[in-house]
């Protein structure tokens, strides 16, 4: 009998939130499979953002060797930064090892795997797919047909604009949920065909390796993460706030998909859970981009100039008020997405972000997209636009953003606001490390997430969601795994070999992740060695696709709507 691997990615999944529900006896498969499998925390990358962390889950390997580091490109002479897609990659990915390996892939949904690319078996794209390219989210192209005469087609998210109206052109930003059961009935609705999706294409393909991702997960700790601490006080029952039931409803909802799935792929199956970070709470918004202007490492526009990129996100803002005003939600609902496609010939009506209101020949350093806790130096050998030359300039400025960055003070304690910072050849290594941040930092117990958007003052504003953490979560299940124990030290750089290994193929010899032997039992790993090989990536892996200027708006209209961007 061949060995298969299953692989169930629930994006943002921890233990924190997880284990109470396990002990409630509500997810009966994850207890299951923690009860006689290896468990533990799995640690993402720094900083856990979900793109660079779902990159180096597919190829075992830091950002500075992959080079994704976030989900947008170098800034531009004009301010903006470009959506990313897999064709970014600099890295061979563990479903093409799988079929170079001669054996058959499957991938659902996982992030960063748009556009598709020819595997050996197929893929259904996730995160950062075009909402309107319903041509080409498959591979081979002829399932999108398939899929629909048989299932009645799929969907590559849940419409989360039809219940989540995040407003942040100006502050104070704001996030209502318009309908909180009506928002987990879509969830489920969505998650349920993915996994009706993997059924239906395990019995068509056989994969050797199926990978399939709930991004529902993240979702659900972003928005209810204060729903969610009064369930952790003891406070609370999960069904006291609307938000607390969603979210008990989601992850119990996700617990019944696997048990359906570990059913119809049968015995024999090796399984692992994971997440590409945890979760905590998000108290406070600082407006990093603000800031860099404060400290002089950028000039304002002159104020006339100034008042224009304001009145264009006031336009938006004032639509939308007055329409739900009059009981148009629905409309108000859709303005941003209208607004949107008009935007694509008028691009400072959709986001005058920085060029409307600073000078762009001014912007010695810029911050990261939300959350993603960085700055990059405005580098004339990187950037385009970029003014800062390098060598002796760069360390100056890079030198003094660290210096200012040390003085910055926590608005509710006074206490240093920044616990930690890195300097990127600290933290990342390999060929793509001139990509990268030039600095990356850590806010004292994490609650603070930086947002690039300028908003006219103050530079912080209290907020109440949820948002990342370094520890997501691990479980394996199945032969050759011990039972019962608990992982230490587990990285998701390690699950790439891992799973070559118990495919029995070789493990790439330039992955820094490595094998977590601790959870395999001796005898397996006696009798089947870690086998390592030098694999080369071809001319036509690294030829790089960019999103049209379109596809980029849209993907970033996306992640907007979802509070990855700004």
């Amino acid at each position: 009998m061949k060995r298969r691997i299953l692989v169930i990615g629930l994006d943002g999944a921890t233990w924190r939130v997880l284990s109470p529900l396990l002990e409630e006896g509500a997810l009966p498969t994850l207890a299951h499979l923690v009860a006689e499998g290896s468990h533990g925390p799995l640690r993402s990358t720094v900083p856990p953002l979900s793109g660079p962390a779902w990159v180096s889950f597919l190829t075992g390997k830091n950002p500075g060797k992959h080079g994704i580091f976030d989900f947008c490109g170098l800034q531009r002479e004009n301010g903006k930064r470009p959506a990313l897609n897999a064709t970014h990659l600099r890295s061979a990915t563990v479903q093409h090892l799988v079929g170079r390996g001669g054996k058959r892939v499957g991938t659902i949904n996982v992030p960063f795997t748009y556009p598709p690319r020819p595997v050996n078996g197929y893929v259904l794209t996730g995160m950062l797919t075009p909402r309107d390219d319903e041509a080409s989210f498959a591979y081979p192209p002829h399932l999108i047909e398939e899929l629909r005469q048989e299932l009645g087609g799929y969907e590559v998210e849940a419409d989360y604009d039809r219940f989540v109206d995040i407003q942040d052109s100006l502050p104070p930003a704001t996030c209502r949920i318009t309908d909180e059961r009506g928002l987990a009935e879509e969830i489920m609705r969505v998650d349920t065909k993915r996994k009706e999706t993997l059924i239906h294409l395990d019995r068509e393909f056989e994969p050797d390796l199926t990978m399939l991702v709930f991004t529902s997960t993240d979702r659900v700790l972003h928005l209810f993460w204060a729903d969610f601490e009064g369930v952790q006080a003891g406070a609370e029952r999960w069904d006291a706030t609307p938000g607390g039931e969603v979210m008990r409803d989601v992850l119990v909802h996700v617990d019944g998909l696997i048990g359906e799935i570990l059913g119809a792929l049968g015995r024999g199956c090796t399984t692992i859970i994971m997440s590409d970070h945890g979760f905590g709470p998000w108290n406070r918004i600082f407006y990093s981009n603000q800031w860099l202007v404060d400290i002089g490492l950028a000039k304002r526009l002159p104020v006339l100039r100034r008042l224009d990129g304001r009145f264009l996100v006031l336009i938006r803002k004032s639509l939308r008020d007055v329409l739900a005003r009059l009981g148009m939600q629905v409309v108000a609902d859709h303005l941003p997405q209208a607004m949107g496609r008009v935007g694509v010939w008028i691009p400072r009506l959709r986001d005058p972000g920085w060029s409307s209101l600073v000078r762009m020949d001014t912007v010695k350093a810029y911050s990261g997209t939300t959350g993603h806790q960085s700055f990059y130096v405005n580098r004339r050998d990187r950037e385009r636009g970029g003014i800062v030359a390098p060598g002796a300039e760069y360390e100056r400025v890079r030198g003094y953003l660290v210096e200012r960055l040390k003085e910055l003070r926590d608005p509710m304690t006074d206490a240093p606001l920044i616990s930690r910072i890195y300097l990127k050849e600290e933290i990342y290594s390999g060929d793509a490390l001139s990509l990268a941040p030039d600095v990356v930092v850590e806010t004292e117990g994490g609650g603070c997430w930086m947002v690039p958007r300028y908003p006219f003052r103050p530079l912080f504003q209290d907020w109440n969601m949820g948002c990342h953490r370094p520890d997501g979560l691990v479980v394996l299940h199945g032969s050759g795994v011990k039972s019962g124990i608990e992982i230490e030290g587990a990285r998701i750089i390690d699950l790439a070999p891992t799973i070559l290994y118990l495919l029995g193929l070789s493990v790439p010899d330039d992955m820094d992740g490595s094998v977590l032997e601790q959870a395999l039992e001796e005898d397996h790993l006696r009798r089947y060695p870690v086998r390592f090989e030098r694999v080369e990536w071809s001319e036509e892996e690294q030829a790089v696709s960019e999103f049209t200027e379109e596809e980029s708006a849209a993907i970033k209209d996306r992640l907007r709507g979802l509070g990855y961007i700004n």
